[in-house]
């Protein structure tokens, strides 16, 4: 089942829509993933610093209220005399002076004035001018005495409950809302005198709603910070007023980008952070984005695409079962009626396999079928017997042991009649009968190849004589090195059937093996014979690199072919076959081949 066609297909299409549409949901997520998160952040911090600047803005307005002070010289004269002189003229004037601060911004909640010349202070509640108080204790506020000896001219006391001023303010308990004080010192402006101190304390609603616009409230959490971490204000009410002495807090005081990532038991996800300027400057305002809300675009994404691939996934699965059964239904019938012929039943009668591939493949296996069985009956059967006792007449006329102690006797028989050169031909004759008879090796040592080429050129050389000479060379070390058998002898004789009749001069002949490199050997073959013209010589090339089908094929191109061809079959590309002419005349052939070959044992 495992090796069918059927189950091959089914798995091969599964895979080829499971695998691609898995990757592209798993790509899909991660890109989505990075570039929400990427892009949610750059908002963030878009929206952040926007915040920023409304936040400044903001404050800013509020420090600028007491400044108005200044445009009234009369209250300016009572802040510098004090207001218990002309007493009776200068308590209308600072009431109407205090409800004027007190009605610049709904969200004052309560003005406070203390002049420094009497220690005089007043205080503005519910649009309720106090009676004058004294505030003999002024250096007991905090905000009080470092803004008398700060060069600074205000300074904002984080979110707190709101109190009375040295007790001038009714306020009762369902009064006491979280406000932020702004404590504006006032001095003379020529001698920088102190004059005394302004404080306005404002509720949170505007600020609320400036916060509001910077956050989701359902998934992410805001704070803005003063310099020492006090949370003015914070999307948690509970945690307004309060030092931020958590842990992600010290590491935005170090951390120089915009964002980090955070994570700890309550909290896992993004921190952007953006630091106010100016007069405000260590600042800061926070955003935290949970994981779960900046991945939420990306996961919905995901799960779209999962829910469309698993109905794509459906409808794949369907119509490969349908595909595969309707396309290797042909085949299974074809392999059925494969079986029947290869159990001897030779008719066959297949089914119509339509009009496609398979259809007519069908419709030549069913007449491959009658030819072949035509052939066996009528014709092969008898052929082959012929054949066959053709064979057995012939093996046992020719038997090669037969041969060779022929050879053997008639090499005894010269001996004793005193001719040494006829026991030599003998010799070599039957040596190169017994290599060349020897089917059962095709690898051979190149000793064994030149003792062969050896054995033919000394029956040459006793035939032609002093019209002969040949030399053979090669490095001791190739010797044992493996070729194929049969690889050089029809190089050699090609000499003799084209070149050797025609000399008029001793014709020589070389074989030299030798190493081109730790991988590679050479074996050259030359003679001096007329050589080939260059028309035929590209021919012969061409034939050999090309596998041309050329007219007129000598004899020796063909040779040459055959070598190529098993050089070809054992190396490959690694076997280099070259024929040239030789400068000053003759024929050379130059084989490179590897010393090693694989698979040899």
């Amino acid at each position: 089942m495992f090796r069918s066609i059927r189950y091959k297909l089914i798995v091969f299409l599964l895979l080829a829509t499971i695998l691609p549409l898995g990757a592209s949901i798993v790509i899909t997520y991660i890109y989505t993933k990075q570039s929400v998160t990427d892009r949610t952040i750059s908002n963030a911090y878009d929206l952040l610093s926007k915040g920023k600047t409304d936040v400044e803005t903001y404050f800013t307005d509020i420090t600028n209220i007491p400044l108005t002070i200044y445009q009234n010289r009369q209250f300016v004269q009572i802040l510098e005399n004090g207001a218990t002189s002309f007493i009776d003229e200068n308590q209308p004037e600072i009431a109407r002076s205090l409800l004027n601060i007190y009605s610049a911004r709904s969200e004052i909640k309560q003005v406070h004035l203390y002049i420094h010349k009497d220690r005089d202070d007043y205080a503005v509640y519910n649009l309720k001018v106090s009676s004058r108080g004294k505030m003999q204790a002024v250096l007991e506020n905090d905000y009080f005495r470092k803004l008398m000896v700060s060069d600074r001219y205000f300074l904002v006391e984080p979110t707190h409950v709101i109190r009375s001023y040295n007790n001038l303010s009714e306020i009762s308990a369902t009064q006491k809302v979280p406000v932020i004080s702004f404590h504006h010192k006032l001095s003379d402006v020529m001698t920088d005198r102190f004059l005394g101190i302004v404080s306005i304390d404002i509720d949170l609603e505007r600020l609320q709603s400036i916060m509001e616009r910077l956050y989701n409230k359902q998934t992410e959490e805001i704070y803005l910070l003063d310099p020492k971490g006090v949370m003015v204000y914070a999307s948690e009410s509970s945690q307004i007023g309060h030092p931020n002495e958590t842990a992600w807090y010290n590491k935005l005081l170090t951390h120089r980008e915009h964002s980090f990532e955070w994570e700890d038991k309550s909290f896992k996800g993004v921190v952007v952070h953006e630091e106010m300027t100016g007069e405000f400057e260590g600042w800061q305002l926070v955003k935290r984005i949970p994981y779960s809300g900046l991945y939420r675009y990306a996961q919905e994404i995901a799960l779209i695409n999962i829910m469309i691939g698993g109905i794509s996934l459906i409808v794949v699965v369907t119509m490969t079962v349908l595909i595969s059964f309707r396309l290797t239904a042909p085949i299974k019938a074809l392999i059925a009626s494969m079986k029947k012929v290869e159990q001897g039943d030779w008719k066959v009668d297949l089914p119509n396999l339509g009009n496609d591939e398979l259809g007519l493949m069908g419709r030549h296996f069913t007449s491959m079928i009658d030819t072949i069985n035509d052939l066996v009956v009528r014709e092969y059967r008898l052929e082959i017997e012929n054949k066959s006792n053709q064979l057995r007449v012939l093996q046992s006329q020719i038997n090669p042991h037969f041969l060779y102690n022929a050879l053997q006797s008639i090499g005894t028989l010269s001996l004793q009649s005193n001719a040494p050169d006829v026991y030599r031909l003998l010799t070599s004759l039957s040596s190169i009968m017994r290599y060349s008879m020897n089917m059962e090796d095709d690898i051979v040592p190149v000793s064994a190849e030149l003792s062969h080429i050896e054995s033919y050129l000394k029956l040459q050389k006793q035939r032609f004589g002093d019209r002969l000479s040949y030399e053979i060379e090669a490095e001791p070390d190739l010797l044992p090195s493996q070729m194929p058998k049969m690889s050089l002898q029809p190089i050699v004789e090609n000499f003799f059937k084209h070149s050797f009749e025609d000399l008029e001069h001793t014709g020589v002949i070389t074989v030299k093996v030798n190493r081109v490199n730790l991988d590679t050997k050479r074996i050259v073959i030359a003679d001096n014979g007329k050589g080939v013209t260059e028309d035929e010589l590209i021919r012969i090339n061409l034939k050999l690199t090309q596998d041309m089908k050329l007219h007129e094929d000598r004899e020796d191109s063909i040779g040459m072919k055959n070598i190529y061809d098993r050089l070809a079959i054992y190396y490959g590309s690694r076997a280099v076959m070259h024929i040239a002419n030789r400068e000053g005349g003759g024929f050379q052939v130059t084989l490179e081949i590897p010393i090693s070959l694989e698979g040899e044992e």
